[in-house]
């Protein structure tokens, strides 16, 4: 039963705590359809943001040397973040898919290739060669990969409705079945 004090240790009865498992038959899963759109908006924010970084040029010439020096530092700094975002960002929106039809592997590529996306935006953020943007990009990064792991939507990629139908054993449109390509009639 419900106590009025909230604490730690909450009932298996708690409407508030309990989650919805995905089971085979089910539609796929909310989480997994809304990281698949952050990991897509996300990845398009990266492209574009990545293109103009690549692009950036001062819009002033430097007055002596030193500061000459500097700008290049920082120029040279931010086209290569801007590079690092636009072929992360370009990974992300190949493999975000993986994360809509339940692949393991995509998704796990997706979490890493994010985690690399997120440490390279709040390191260029951090040092100053990049504005708040990348550091709101990244936020929106981690959130998008928090819900591809989200307990709920473990089952849907622990199962094997994703797998092609060749590969489970389904009757294709030319008659034959499976990975092997033997017809129902057994002639390959």
């Amino acid at each position: 039963m419900p106590t009025m004090f909230p604490s730690m240790a909450s009932d298996s009865d708690d409407p508030n705590r309990s989650t919805t498992k995905w089971k085979p038959g089910d539609p796929t899963p909310r989480t997994a359809i809304a990281a698949f759109a952050l990991v897509l908006i996300v990845a398009v924010l990266m492209i574009v943001s990545g293109f103009f970084m690549l692009t950036a040029q001062w819009d002033r010439a430097p007055e002596n040397e030193t500061e000459a020096e500097a700008m290049q530092f920082v120029l040279n700094n931010t086209r290569i973040l801007g590079g690092i975002n636009l072929v992360i960002g370009a990974a992300l929106a190949v493999l975000a898919s993986g994360i809509r039809d339940g692949y393991r592997r995509k998704r796990r590529w997706v979490l890493w290739l994010g985690a690399l996306g997120i440490f390279f935006m709040l390191a260029g953020w951090v040092f100053q060669f990049t504005g708040m943007g990348q550091a709101l990009i990244a936020l929106l990064l981690a959130v998008a990969l928090l819900l591809a792991y989200r307990p709920s939507a473990d089952p849907y990629f622990d199962a094997g409705h994703r797998l092609d139908p060749e590969d489970t054993g389904a009757t294709r449109a030319n008659g034959t079945t499976g990975a092997t390509g033997i017809t129902e009639d057994g002639v390959q």
